[in-house]
């Protein structure tokens, strides 16, 4: 067959003059461009350092290139290096390009292989010189539009992305003798002896340098361009647990595991919507950040089978998509649409399901008065969340944990019904123990709820809880408002606790500021409030007996001392609103003063709160007559003031939250 078709061809060259006269030129074009390759391929070579020049400012240096082979290109001693910068990023001593004939022909630089031999990269930043950042300088368009005036098509930019990927990755692809480096306020290391991808699938070892108790990390997976499928395994060589590098300096952050997976098993464009599927899983998974937690953070097992939509403007979570947590599964929904501005749904309903599970699943670390809880029942989780940041008041926040013939069987390791007989309590000062005392009798601070004016009880509650004997634990608008008003503010600039909440985090929970006690006041104030293991006019009780009123001045009976020498019962109103307008700021009680009366700005406040009492029935008309913002120092707080100790804000903001 093979014979017949060069007779054919030789028959025709023989017989046709045209046909013979362009097969010369062809083949005279072959030799020609065979023996000047090399000339054309360092004029290719020096186009590309022209450009990198001009856009990178840069240096990219090749100290030679040729062909090795029919087909090969050989680069050897290549050096990429900021002209800003002594300090050069990239070295590489040689690399072979091998190139397929076909794609060739056809214009496509496709790769056939690639052999990098001796790559080393050093990230350097001294002080605010870097040898990197030039990298990231933005191509400057031809008529110099902004960026947010380009269309911006999130779907083809990203599948033009996995093209170039996939596209691009050889059928033989091996690495040697890599070295990476990050010199900043921290140092890290890494080493590949050797990587290579044969037959899709690759599998090393990686050497960190930062860590020497850490032998190494292995890395595997699989890459499927022509199927574009990609899949990662990360784990130790042996059975130590895997240390990501550089966070810990970095950032403070231990991240630790036995096994991390990520695979991408599908990708598909079709109406202008890139679809991409697969699952990612985490083994024994410890974190620790003091941010998060002052203790390690432990989950025994994690997976995301995520299914991504991209569209033109948006990127989405799919409903579809299913998480597991320890023994917890449910579907999330997230969508993000970033321009002109962001705009961000996020939904999750997790139907009934035992209610022990939720309490076995709780991350190690985090939940600590929690730990060993026996529940019974069902439980129900809904959370709906949506902004556009443009309109922070339209935005929408519901969350609701529900159940069904729920009981706590054992409480665990802290006992949640403790507020209902007399404890000892302490509080801290910076995480340091300053006092403790009994909240109850015989102790002779402690003031029972009957005791302390209604006056002073509806003008804390106006101030910072309105709801408080309506709600279980949680004022949702609160939340709306406060998230509302941060987004305006840019800042965390408005907090939405209720004065359960607040009762917890002094009662039960440390005093640092992580997501951790966060998560476990709010978890604790759901099972006390709706389960009534305390009472509300407990829980008030203890609340008014137990928070500060001023530097080392803890519980309403010794404030009425502190301030004006009297017991509880014979303050004013005037004097109950402004013990209230401390409790945000009980340490800077003299910043409210100037010569010797009550800051100009602590009207307003008063106008407030009053207005509010007075359409909640809780004060009358007359009540309003003789009301002034302003009262008269009578106990050791007097002393304070004369003293000229402490500067005096002279902010006419007031820092009060109105739930």
């Amino acid at each position: 067959m093979l014979q017949q078709f060069i007779n054919a061809l030789v028959n025709r060259i023989k017989s046709n003059k045209i046909f013979r006269f362009t097969i010369i030129i062809l083949v005279g074009l072959l030799i020609v461009s065979f023996i000047s390759r090399t000339i054309i391929l360092k004029m290719v070579i020096k186009n590309i350092s022209s450009k990198i020049d001009t856009r990178y400012n840069a240096y990219l240096a090749i100290t030679d290139a040729d062909f090795s082979g029919l087909f090969t290109i050989h680069l050897n001693r290549i050096s990429l290096c900021s002209k800003n910068s002594d300090d050069t990023l990239v070295k590489i001593k040689d690399l072979f390009i091998s190139m397929r004939i076909l794609p060739l022909l056809l214009a496509k630089l496709k790769p056939e292989s690639l052999l990098i031999d001796s790559l080393t990269i050093n990230f350097i930043k001294k002080d605010s010189i870097d040898n990197f950042r030039f990298l990231l300088r933005k191509k400057q368009t031809a008529d110099n539009e902004n960026d947010s005036e380009q269309v911006m098509n999130y779907a083809e930019r990203f599948n033009i992305f996995l093209e170039a990927i996939f596209n691009k990755i050889p059928e033989h692809f091996r690495l040697t003798n890599f070295n990476l480096s990050v010199t900043d306020s921290a140092y890290f290391a890494m080493h590949i002896k050797q990587f290579e991808i044969i037959n899709h699938t690759f599998k090393t070892n990686i050497k960190i340098d930062e860590s020497p108790a850490n032998a190494g990390i292995m890395l595997e997976g699989k890459i499927d361009p022509s199927n574009k499928m990609a899949g990662i395994k990360i784990y130790s060589p042996d059975t130590s647990k895997v240390r990501i590098p550089f966070v810990l300096n970095k950032w403070n952050l231990r991240f630790a595991f036995d096994t991390l997976q990520f695979h991408l098993t599908n990708t598909s464009l079709a109406d202008n919507i890139l679809s991409l599927d697969g699952f990612s899983s985490v083994n024994d998974l410890v974190l620790n950040q003091p941010k998060i937690s002052t203790s390690d953070v432990t989950m025994n097992f994690g997976e995301i089978n995520y299914h991504v939509k991209i569209g033109e403007d948006y990127y989405e979570l799919d409903s579809s998509t299913n998480v597991t947590y320890n023994k917890l599964t449910f579907n999330p929904y997230i969508k993000l649409r970033p321009k002109p501005t962001p705009q961000l749904e996020l939904r999750i309903h997790k139907n009934w399901f035992t209610s022990q599970d939720l309490f076995e699943s709780l991350p190690g670390g985090l939940f600590n008065n929690l730990q060993g809880i026996q529940t019974n029942g069902e439980l129900a989780f809904y959370f709906d969340f949506s902004v556009d940041t443009s309109v922070p008041d339209s935005l929408e926040f519901n969350a609701d944990l529900k159940r069904k013939q729920f009981r706590i069987v054992h409480y665990g390791a802290g006992n949640l019904a403790k507020m209902n007989d007399n404890f000892e309590y302490t509080a801290y000062e910076k995480d340091v123990p300053v006092k403790t005392w009994t909240i109850g009798y015989p102790d002779p601070s402690f003031i029972s709820l009957d005791k302390i004016p209604l006056q002073l009880q509806y003008s804390v509650m106006t101030s910072e809880d309105g709801g408080f004997f309506q709600h279980r634990g949680f004022y949702i608008d609160a939340f709306k408002e406060s998230i509302a008003t941060d987004i305006k503010q840019k800042r965390f600039a408005r907090g939405g606790s209720t004065i359960s909440m607040q009762l917890v985090k002094n009662v039960f929970l440390k005093r640092n500021k992580t997501v951790a006690r966060k998560l476990e006041e709010m978890l604790i104030v759901w099972l006390i409030e709706n389960n009534a293991i305390t009472t509300k006019e407990r829980m008030f009780e203890v609340y008014l007996n137990i928070i500060e009123w001023a530097p080392g001045i803890y519980g309403i009976n010794d404030a009425a001392k502190f301030y004006f020498n009297k017991k509880p019962a014979q303050l004013t109103l005037s004097e109950c609103i402004f013990l209230t307008s401390l409790i945000p700021r009980p340490k800077g009680f003299k910043y409210q003063f100037e010569n010797g009366h009550l800051r100009a700005h602590l009207a307003d406040y008063y106008r407030l709160v009053s207005n509010k009492m007075l359409r909640k029935g809780w004060i009358s008309e007359r009540d309003t007559v003789k009301l002034i913002p302003d009262v008269e120092l009578k106990g050791p707080a007097l002393q304070f003031l004369k003293k000229d100790v402490m500067q005096v804000d002279t902010t006419n903001e007031s820092p009060f939250i109105f739930e």
